[in-house]
């Protein structure tokens, strides 16, 4: 080059990654349409059983197993994902021995089985007579993780049939309907762009379903954001085993978001109730008081709540709200039920629960029809049947903020009551008992002491 100097450049090249295995992507846009699947071993749809890992050694190996771990509980992820007008039935047909019985613990096998997957759509499906016998853990529907998910127009009916009365049931993953964990915290739309309608859809919608369990609740569904259940129809001849499920005899109905508002102050939340903490703070300070606040300003908040207003604001944003809606359904539990609930919704948020049919046929061990939980709980317009005279309660409703429970018609008492020392007063309008008792009375007391926090006096 000029003034006789060489330039010498190195250009070293990376070398090339290695491409990730084809089964180890994300899948994206899938649609399973107008198939007839019978006769598998495992589920008509879903992912196939983990393989076996090499026992615990060194750090990374450890790493490598937790990953294997977490990718059999979930399998690869399924972003939009379709499941129509398909015909499901006869599936699961390999018998249940010791490893089958193990993996059922943690995913439900049978019909369809999903791992994780956002933006299902599963509709127009009749999903039949998967499994050899409800003694087994049967499911018509699994999903372990999902966001936005919706379920209509589906029938579910006979998966697992019934066992005999004196069968020994097994317990694992079973329902017509079960929702692991669906949720709509939006991360899969974080991962295409950062602004995303999705990100505030329902965490799930189960509308219009038809669906008959032989064995476990019709459905099971565990959600962290809105639901909306309506227009359904639920039976079940006979409740699980084990765990969280044999609380109820049909429907199990669980939302976990919302706790961070579950009993502020009404119009208010958390960021708000913190807001009025500081300002109660310096108000008292500028009086001369330091940090003391005014006698009686945490009763709307709750010593129980205090320590959560810290960064509150912040944590609020970050979490989904946990609305319920639970309306125009037909559910019924058969008489070989030994649940202490036919029905059992809770919440942290608002659940509303109306104009549904509810009848119960279980011959011992009912304590109530119906029992609903929320920050604030709207019953209105059902009809609770139990023919049997050993049930307690046609409907329990409790609130930790507001409780409005009218115009219900029941067999059995129906009993609404709030948890906040100073709440808006519960409404209990125009309900109809068909077969009074004096014991409703002192259900009512019970349920008063048992939840009622005693208002302490200030002097």
């Amino acid at each position: 080059m000029g003034n006789d100097r060489i330039l010498l450049i190195t250009v070293v090249l990376k070398a090339a990654e290695a491409p990730p295995a084809p089964e180890e992507g994300f899948l994206y846009d899938i649609a399973i349409e107008g198939n007839h699947i019978s006769a598998m071993g495992l589920n008509g749809i879903g992912t196939p059983l983990p393989l076996p890992r090499p026992p615990e050694g060194p750090f990374l190996l450890r790493i490598d197993n937790a990953l294997a771990a977490a990718r059999d509980l979930l399998g690869w992820p399924v972003v939009g994902l379709e499941i129509r007008g398909n015909r499901i039935d006869h599936n699961l047909r390999n018998p249940f021995d010791a490893t089958l019985r193990a993996f059922a613990q943690s995913r439900g096998l049978g019909g369809i089985s999903l791992g994780l997957v956002d933006r299902l759509q599963l509709t127009g499906n009749r999903i039949e007579a998967n499994g050899r016998s409800g003694a087994d853990p049967v499911c018509g529907v699994f999903v372990q993780y999902g966001e936005a998910i919706e379920l209509s127009h589906n029938v579910i009916i006979d998966n697992g049939e019934a066992p005999g009365a004196n069968q020994e049931v097994q317990d694992g993953q079973r329902g017509g309907i079960v929702l692991g964990l669906a949720a709509n915290f939006g991360l899969f739309a974080r991962l295409k762009r950062a602004n995303d309608d999705a990100a505030v859809a329902s965490a799930a919608r189960v509308l219009a379903n038809h669906v008959e369990q032989p064995v476990g609740c019709a459905l099971v569904a565990r959600v962290f954001g809105d639901a909306m259940v309506n227009d359904n129809v639920f039976a079940s001849q006979r409740q699980a085993v084990g765990g969280l499920d044999a609380l109820a005899g049909t429907v199990l109905l669980a939302n976990l978001a919302g706790v961070n508002n579950a009993a502020m102050p009404v119009n208010m939340g958390i960021a708000g109730a913190a807001s009025n903490l500081g300002t109660n703070l310096n108000a008292n300070a500028a009086a001369g008081n330091g940090d003391t606040l005014p006698i009686g300003a945490f009763n709307r908040i709750g010593a129980r709540r205090q320590p959560l207003l810290v960064n509150a604001e912040r944590a609020a944003a970050l979490l989904p709200l946990g609305s319920v809606m639970y309306n125009d359904n037909q559910a019924r539990a058969g008489v070989a039920h030994r649940a202490p609930t036919m029905q059992l919704i809770v919440g942290y948020d608002d659940v509303g629960i109306a104009d549904n049919q509810c009848h119960c046929e279980q011959a011992a061990n009912l304590y109530a029809n119906t029992l609903v939980m929320g920050a604030s709980v709207r019953a209105s317009g059902n009809r609770l049947r139990e023919p049997r005279a050993q049930t307690n309660l046609s409907l329990l409703t409790i609130a930790s903020r507001a409780n409005n429970t009218s115009f219900n018609q029941g067999d059995h008492c129906i009993v609404a009551q709030d948890t906040d020392p100073n709440p808006p007063a519960t409404v209990q309008a125009g309900n109809q008992v068909l077969l009074p008792s004096a014991v409703c009375n002192r259900f009512n007391m019970i349920t008063a002491l048992m939840f009622k926090p005693i208002t302490s006096v200030n002097g």
